[in-house]
């Protein structure tokens, strides 16, 4: 899916462990474009899951709006990034969502915002499945 936007858009990727064990993260799919007038490079692709993902087709994003800034920290200009778990239900939905990295006054809004998010649920043996995933919600002023 390609998606045209007006402004400038920042996009983060956050990988944490807190198993006690190493850590291995792959990007699929993904591709940066360049500016306008210039070749974009191929999406890469990994060469299989990482271990312990049994899942024929990760959550897709049908929907994500931008979590609201909250009016006392935009005025205080507190900024910051606020990692939320989530639970994507069969249905596509944020079942549940817990805040695993806080930035205190910006954790209710971060979490309002990743509840009205939408996704193609995850996929297992041709049937939807719930799964979790972690998004970074960066709030920033400029």
């Amino acid at each position: 899916m390609e998606v045209h936007l007006r402004r400038r858009l920042e996009v983060g990727v956050a990988a944490v462990n807190d198993s006690g064990s190493g850590l291995r993260a792959i990007l699929t799919g993904f591709a940066l474009h360049a500016q306008p007038g210039t070749t974009p490079r191929p999406a890469s692709r990994s060469a299989g899951s990482p271990a312990g993902i049994a899942r024929d087709a990760p959550p897709q994003v049908l929907s994500m709006t931008r979590p609201t800034y909250p009016r006392e920290a935009h005025d205080k200009r507190i900024q910051g990034i606020v990692i939320v778990e989530i639970l994507i239900d069969t249905e596509g939905r944020v079942a549940r969502s817990r805040v695993i990295q806080s930035v205190p006054e910006l954790d209710a809004a971060a979490l309002a915002g990743v509840e009205a998010w939408r996704f193609k649920p995850a996929i297992r043996g041709g049937t939807p499945v719930p799964t979790t995933a972690r998004a970074p919600i960066v709030f920033r002023l400029e």
